[in-house]
């Protein structure tokens, strides 16, 4: 089944749709922010250094 989300505009700076498979990130901002799967992962790796302001 396929799931398909579209966020508020002012939720996201990025994308305002994500679909099934993507992963959903929310920021201290309280903003979210999808990735893809590869993405997600590069970033996942090391998200402080990365993304400091990443919720995990």
């Amino acid at each position: 089944m396929d799931i398909t989300v579209r966020f508020k505009d002012e939720a996201t700076d990025g994308s305002p749709i994500a679909r099934t498979g993507d992963w959903l990130v929310q920021y201290k901002t309280g903003k979210w922010q999808r990735f893809g799967n590869n993405v997600y992962q590069s970033l996942s790796f090391n998200p402080v250094q990365k993304r400091p302001n990443f919720i995990f």
